[in-house]
């Protein structure tokens, strides 16, 4: 997620402040299996000790950058597997200097992450969703690119069927404009395309790995998402209660 990414997210849902105390309780109670010393990472604008946070009872969706990436992703993520929409998302341990530096950039704070041990969660396997690349028909492109073809053309970022629809109707008009000539060349002109393409691009191609703290990477720096709860403990204090978790 770049620093430019603004996101709504439904924090009343989702999170609440916790004191140490509580935090401290939690982890030991629901975080065995993860490295206490090598916790996740998160920036953010909060300026609170601790929280306790469960990403799927919120919300998130890209409203800046769009949100097609989001969309698509969880629209072909298979059961099972936590949503991009209804996860938080993080740095792997390896990635903490990445969050400090967004927290700094926003004026927050960088937090250690704990999930629960049964929690959910996506690798990326980059650093940045936005530095992955799609296979999508003949061509290849980023996230971040292609985010940007589907803004430009003014695709529906709420509704699968509507993105697909939008997309379809693009490939029947007669004239398009410089922007809508990108979708053509994407998917041939063609719009029996569209859904494969789509389906191998934000699914087969892009090699995300699932599963929880205990068969994650946590060496390889990437990007993550966490559907479950986590309890998040301010980077400051984190340092000096370290022996206390363990």
């Amino acid at each position: 997620m770049k620093f430019a990414e603004y996101l709504i997210e439904n924090d009343k849902q989702y999170k609440n402040a916790i004191n140490i105390e509580e935090a401290l309780k939690l982890i030991k109670k629901h975080c065995s299996i993860m490295d206490i010393s090598k916790p996740y990472w998160r920036g953010t604008k909060d300026g609170g000790d601790a929280y306790i946070i469960d990403g799927s009872k919120g919300y998130r969706k890209s409203y800046d950058t769009g949100n097609y990436y989001t969309l698509l992703i969880d629209h072909f993520t298979k059961p099972g597997n936590p949503l991009r929409s209804k996860s938080i998302v993080c740095i792997n341990n390896p990635g903490k200097t990445y969050a400090k530096r967004y927290a700094d950039m926003h004026m927050g704070n960088c937090y250690a992450v704990f999930p629960y041990d049964n929690a959910k969660i996506g690798f990326v396997g980059a650093q940045d969703m936005w530095d992955v690349n799609a296979n999508i028909g003949k061509l290849t492109y980023s996230l971040n690119k292609l985010n940007k073809i589907y803004k430009a053309c003014n695709l529906n970022d709420d509704s699968y069927g509507e993105f697909v629809k939008g997309i379809k109707t693009i490939l029947q008009k007669d004239k398009v404009d410089i922007n809508e000539n990108m979708i053509h060349r994407i998917f041939e002109s063609d719009v029996n395309n569209v859904e494969p393409y789509l389906k191998h691009a934000y699914n087969d191609s892009l090699n995300f790995k699932y599963g929880t703290t205990k068969t994650i990477d946590n060496n390889t720096e990437s990007e993550i998402w966490i559907s479950g709860n986590c309890v998040l403990i301010r980077y400051d204090i984190w340092k000096d209660i370290q022996q206390t978790l363990k």
